[in-house]
């Protein structure tokens, strides 16, 4: 991927949480890998005396607009490489993951939370608890944040009455973590609007046990009755 759209990738994941634990997973034979991902064919190289390039990271005022430009450009291409790279994986593995977001019990649902990373496999957990009890409550994990998938989760949310979003992570504008406010950006236009609360939990690795993923259920359950809550709760925290 990073290399079809020449920016850089990151795969994230919580690293004290996922890094200390024990978990049943299958691994790949190095040769299937490299079968999978091939030769890497640079633009340029550095070495080659007879066309000189400039490598660096200062980049003046007489192009830095037309690069960040570029660079705008080259993201609205990942997503159509990030989703023709999933498909092929799945081909060739015989998996199904999705590209962008992993929908789950949302067929029916009337409100959902809206997570990533670990903390979505505990969000499951509570969900199914929450539908032995009859609640139509639903989830969606965000598998990429970059390019934000701004028409899938249009959709996947066009019927839903109250989202929460889960950030583990804050932004100083003192409107909740960045997951929540672009999520609330991606919605903005549709014509019936859910109603929205954000989260932040788990800073500096701080446990997101079972308890806290009811309660968030709960309190998203309240929005959409039309209860008084707040836009942004914090979880876990000790005020």
């Amino acid at each position: 991927i990073a290399e079809t759209v020449n920016l850089p990738l990151m795969v994230t994941l919580d690293g004290f949480i996922i890094s200390h634990e024990m978990e049943v997973v299958e691994v790949l034979e190095d040769q299937e890998v490299q079968e999978f991902i091939g030769e890497r064919k640079p633009l340029y190289n550095i070495l080659d005396v007879d066309n000189p390039i400039t490598v660096g990271p200062l980049d003046l005022q007489d192009y830095y607009f037309e690069h960040k430009r570029q660079q705008v450009e080259a993201m609205k291409y990942a997503k159509e490489v990030i989703k023709s790279v999933v498909e092929e994986y799945n081909k060739k593995f015989g998996t199904d993951f999705p590209a962008f977001i992993e929908p789950y019990r949302m067929e029916d649902a009337e409100y959902a939370v809206l997570a990533m990373s670990s903390a979505a496999g505990t969000m499951k957990e509570a969900v199914d608890l929450m539908r032995e009890k009859g609640e139509k409550v639903g989830l969606v994990r965000l598998r990429v944040f970059r390019p934000f998938p701004f028409e899938e989760l249009r959709e996947v949310f066009k019927n839903i009455k109250a989202i929460g979003v889960m950030d583990r992570a804050d932004s100083l504008n003192t409107m909740g973590g960045p997951v929540f406010n672009e999520t609330r950006s991606a919605l903005y236009d549709l014509e019936t609007r859910p109603k929205m609360m954000g989260f932040v939990f788990g800073l500096g690795g701080r446990d997101f046990p079972m308890e806290d993923a009811i309660h968030i259920i709960e309190r998203v359950k309240a929005l959409k009755e039309g209860k008084k809550v707040d836009m942004v709760e914090y979880i876990g925290v000790r005020e």
